[in-house]
């Protein structure tokens, strides 16, 4: 499959035998375009459906592959041309451009303090459920108030003041940054 990738008229890889794959350029911006696709159709059925947030990154994998830029432009009109995802992920832009993330993973917190969280995983269904129902969405403000190696995180959500349990492995989804 690598060999018929990189013998295309226009190829997606560059392979080159016992050395491993690369993407070509037109790799890349294919892969940014099913991105884009994605992300849409998320931010689609999440917004104008009432999708759950767990169900949403399954049901996007199904159709990604199959929607004509024509769709995909009715889609972003629709939406606003939203720049991130229900997650909190970026969207790329119709040019292929994708910004830089400055967050970096709740686990790398070295310090209690408080952050924003930026963007949620969607590998994992259960995971973005029960942080949805703890409150810790895109765009909250988190209170870091401890951290235990074996036993996760104790946060508080937003103006809260009750004390929310975070796992290890549930807080490794969550991306944060700084607040301004």
């Amino acid at each position: 499959m690598l060999q018929k990738l990189a013998a295309s008229p226009t190829p997606l890889v560059e392979y080159e035998r016992h050395r491993g794959v690369l993407l070509s350029e037109a790799g890349k911006r294919r892969a940014l375009e099913v991105l884009r696709h994605h992300r849409l159709i998320e931010t689609f059925l999440y917004k104008m459906l009432d999708y759950p947030i767990e169900e949403v990154h399954a049901e996007a994998e199904r159709l990604e592959h199959f929607i004509s830029e024509r769709f995909e432009e009715r889609i972003a009109a629709k939406l606003g041309n939203p720049r991130i995802d229900p997650h909190g992920h970026c969207i790329p832009t119709m040019e292929g451009e994708m910004p830089r993330e400055n967050s970096i993973p709740l686990t790398d917190l070295v310090e209690r303090e408080t952050v924003i969280v930026e963007s949620i995983s969607d590998r994992d269904a259960h995971t973005l459920k029960a942080l949805k129902t703890g409150g810790i969405v895109p765009g909250i403000r988190l209170r870091v108030r401890g951290r235990d190696a074996k036993d996760g995180y104790t946060v508080t959500v937003g103006s809260s003041t009750k004390i929310l349990h975070i796992s290890n492995a549930a807080a490794g989804a969550i991306r944060i940054h700084s607040p301004q």
